[in-house]
């Protein structure tokens, strides 16, 4: 992905799904956008781990499903008040806790 990207302060949805991009997760890129709220990232070859502040932030939704991480799963996924987050067909490892009791 472009670092150019980052100069996208108004950018309010970033969908670059199917387009092979390569390369570790655009974790600055995606972290730096201050109007961002929707993100899909699907069907490219982005490796590396999930950062943490990805689920801290306030998004309408988040894809990342169909790339190449291998990664723990971020403690607190379970947290994060995004209404719909899909990660499918990458290599997750570990557990995540939410916030729900029974």
């Amino acid at each position: 992905m472009p670092t150019s990207f980052v100069n996208l302060g108004l950018l309010f949805e970033m969908d670059l799904n199917n387009n092979r991009f390569t390369g570790l997760f655009p974790t600055m890129i995606i972290l730096s956008l201050p109007s961002l709220k929707y993100v899909d990232i699907r069907f490219n070859e982005f490796e590396g781990r999930l950062p943490e502040e990805l689920f801290d932030k306030t998004w309408d939704a988040i894809f990342l499903n169909n790339n190449k991480s291998q990664y723990e799963i971020p403690q607190n996924l379970g947290n994060s008040p995004t209404s719909v987050v899909v990660l499918p067909n990458n290599n997750l490892r570990g557990h995540f806790k939410t916030g729900w009791q029974p």
